[in-house]
């Protein structure tokens, strides 16, 4: 009997669509959903500027709402919420270490394939300012915790249930998040997070930990930009007086920036290798048999040789960095005494 009324709702229709028809609700709300999404954003944010952020996150937890009652689940399944466990919470920390390592290197090696980014972000920095900055850390980093994560970590996820694999599961939701964020430079970065906060619930069952990681992914961000902000008004006076001297290193600067990013997909390749890896083990409850170990030792020497790695030729890049700006200065400080003198302003 309790079986029974488990797969009736209160009307006595079947509770649970078939896995099938779950992703075909699922898929057909996320594309009404991009429409309105879309819509609401221009009209609300011309409108009201920063603070139309909040009218477009109503609706998308209005469709996290529809899409679950559509799905005809019990909400404590697509929205499972239970008490946080240390276990879990370290899991999660692993967890999101890696994948910001993996974001990181999508978005340096963006940057350097299309410089444009720069501009991107400097266009965000300037939409975040325009209100104060308590207001837009609450925008930013609570809201989006809480409608986001309800849509994609909950309705969405539910609704790909049906697929076995929770990694295929994951890349399938992460690259519907990605995608959410309307533009091509930032849908690598935002999809690579998403699929690690769905593998996340998937795991855990529990909602609390993909909310907790996006609060801290975002306000972390916006506390940067905040903070970056705050070091360009400080040395704003030094920028004239650096500006020749950056002019004359333009030439190099393309070469050492790949550099730099080769360096720093080693370095947080490392990274991801071992936090991800350690995830994996907490998140599956994985049993330490010799086998295993073995195999954790294999992981923790490769990934540590290629932070290692990656750091050693940060610092080379650095001092060549540096002694290639000296060599910059005194080239530049000849000419000018050769010119000097070629014009007879010294006696000799």
């Amino acid at each position: 009997m309790d079986e029974f009324m488990q797969s009736q709702d209160p009307f006595g229709r079947e509770r649970a669509p078939r896995p099938a028809r779950s992703a075909v609700i699922g898929a057909a709300a996320y594309i009404v959903m991009l429409v309105c999404v879309s819509v609401t954003a221009y009209c609300a944010e011309t409108a009201f500027g920063m603070y139309g952020t909040l009218i477009t996150q109503a609706v998308i937890l209005a469709f996290a709402l529809l899409t679950a009652l559509s799905l005809r689940k019990p909400f404590r399944e697509i929205f499972p919420f239970k008490k946080p466990e240390r276990r879990l919470l370290s899991a999660t920390l692993m967890l999101y270490i890696g994948v910001y390592a993996l974001v990181v290197i999508s978005s340096s090696v963006l940057a350097v394939l299309f410089p444009e980014m720069t501009e991107l972000g400097e266009a965000l920095s300037d939409f975040f300012f325009s209100i104060p900055a308590l207001a837009a850390f609450a925008i930013v980093a609570v809201t989006p915790a809480v409608c986001e994560e309800a849509l994609f970590r909950g309705a969405l996820t539910s609704a790909f249930g049906g697929i076995r694999r929770d990694w295929l599961r994951a890349l399938i939701v992460g690259a519907m998040f990605g995608v959410f964020h309307m533009h091509p430079l930032r849908a690598v970065p935002t999809g690579i997070l998403g699929a690690g906060l769905c593998y996340l619930v998937i795991k855990t069952k529990n909602m609390i930990y993909p909310m907790l990681v996006h609060f801290a992914h975002n306000f972390i961000s916006l506390g940067m930009v905040y903070l970056l902000l705050g070091i360009e008004k400080l040395g704003g006076s030094l920028e004239s007086g650096a500006a020749e001297s950056a002019a004359s290193l333009a030439g190099n600067l393309s070469g050492i920036a790949i550099l730099r990013t080769v360096c720093q997909v080693i370095m947080c390749g490392g990274v991801a290798l071992l936090c991800l890896f350690a995830a994996w083990r907490r998140l599956n409850d994985i049993e330490l048999t010799d086998a295993f170990r073995a195999r954790r030792r294999r992981v923790n020497i490769a990934g540590t040789v290629m932070v290692c790695a990656g750091i050693a030729s940060l610092i080379v890049l650095f001092i060549a960095a540096l002694a290639g700006e000296r060599a910059a200065a005194l080239r530049t400080a000849r000419s000018d005494v050769m010119a000097a003198l070629s014009q007879g302003r010294f006696a000799v």
